[in-house]
């Protein structure tokens, strides 16, 4: 490629395409998130980063300017729900039977009773 005056066209042919294969992986990823989780309402985002940096010359002078792109993707972070703990002797534990109180017991957790007159 010759000397041109740089552009955003000339983005795509730049180091053999590979800035907008890049680009194009990241939209993939965003697109993929969408299709995978519609109910998270949150954005997914790619940004594009042109990064120029001036080098001066032994002169103090305007030598070159650097540049460099960074493309960077980013989606809602995966959570879960949210379980209640009760904190122990022993540690944190959790009742994956009942995940919103740690509390709660099932019948089978309940020790034997004694008959009514025994």
């Amino acid at each position: 490629m010759a000397l041109q005056r740089f552009t955003l066209g000339m983005l795509a042919e730049l180091d053999g395409g590979r800035i907008r294969a890049a680009f194009e992986q990241a939209v993939r990823r965003c697109e993929q998130d969408c299709l995978d989780r519609p109910a998270v309402g949150r954005g997914r985002q790619v940004v594009l980063t042109a990064t120029f940096t001036p080098v001066c010359g032994q002169d103090g002078e305007l030598d070159a300017c650097e540049v460099q792109f960074q493309i960077k993707d980013s989606t809602p972070k995966r959570e879960s729900k949210v379980y209640s703990g009760q904190l122990t002797a022993g540690g944190l534990v959790l009742n994956d039977l009942s995940p919103e109180d740690a509390r709660q017991v099932t019948i089978d957790e309940i020790g034997p009773r004694k008959a009514v007159g025994s």
